[in-house]
């Protein structure tokens, strides 16, 4: 099974609603990305030639958010789902 870490700029906490997240996949080179905050999609990346898949989101409204990744699979790795990540925005 592929296994997903969500990773976030900073603390965790930001002020306004802007936030980069990523993941990486080892060993991955290609294959598409969905990141969610609970069930509503943020965005979706492709996996670049480092395993690296990253968006930046404007949209988040106040308060705390449980953003995670899914990965789809490929013919070489099973689908996939992080763990959660709680970012805060504040102000």
């Amino acid at each position: 099974m592929a296994e997903l870490d969500v990773a976030r700029g900073g603390s965790g906490q930001v002020v306004g609603g802007a936030i980069g997240v990523g993941v990486v996949l080892a060993g991955v080179v290609g294959g598409m990305v969905t990141f969610k905050d609970g069930r509503r999609v943020l965005g979706v990346a492709m996996f670049d030639s480092n395993g690296q898949a990253k968006i930046i989101v404007y949209t988040l409204l106040l308060g705390n958010h449980s953003i995670i990744a899914e990965y789809a699979g490929s013919l070489n790795f099973d689908d996939s789902t992080s763990s959660a990540v709680t970012q805060t925005v504040t102000h």
